[in-house]
């Protein structure tokens, strides 16, 4: 017999949730302190970097966090961060869209999903793969970097 979540169950997670993502702000807060909501977090997230027709695993591991900060003095009103369980390096990219690029002079950012990989290429021309663990994740982290980059209206994660 399998048992149903109690009323209890469901608060206890909701308030897990709740204690995580203040969690995560309050540490991105002190890299970023343009920060201004978290729009989607995962747990598990490993970096790679496409370098001279290959794909090379960088030492970016951990929580990736999708965000939205304060972009008025360097034009990037989103980013993206690992923060990372390997070492004491975080990895970090600022996000704009495809009309704040145009605006700013600077290359567009392209996003695609292959397969289990969300591939951005950053205003630089940098290619960046990142892996998310859990599926469902890497859906919903792609459909938010790419509502980002294609400039539809998002509100923070609750």
């Amino acid at each position: 017999m399998t048992e149903t979540p109690t009323n209890d169950d469901q608060v206890l997670a909701q308030s897990y949730s709740m204690y995580t993502k203040t969690l995560t702000y309050n540490v991105i807060i002190r890299y970023d302190p343009k920060l201004t909501g978290l729009l989607y977090e995962t747990p598990l997230c490993q970096v790679f970097k496409y370098k001279e027709e290959a794909w090379e695993k960088t030492d970016y591991n951990g929580v990736l966090a999708v965000y939205s900060r304060d972009g008025s003095t360097d034009g990037y009103d989103h980013g993206v961060i690992i923060l990372n369980r390997v070492t004491p390096e975080n990895f970090s990219l600022g996000l704009l869209s495809k009309a704040k690029s145009a605006s700013l002079g600077k290359r567009e950012m392209v996003i695609e999903y292959q397969t289990d990989y969300i591939i951005i290429q950053d205003t630089e021309g940098n290619v960046w793969g990142y892996w998310i663990h859990e599926v469902n994740d890497r859906d919903e982290v792609y459909k938010v970097l790419k509502a980002v980059i294609n400039g539809e209206s998002l509100t923070p994660a609750a």
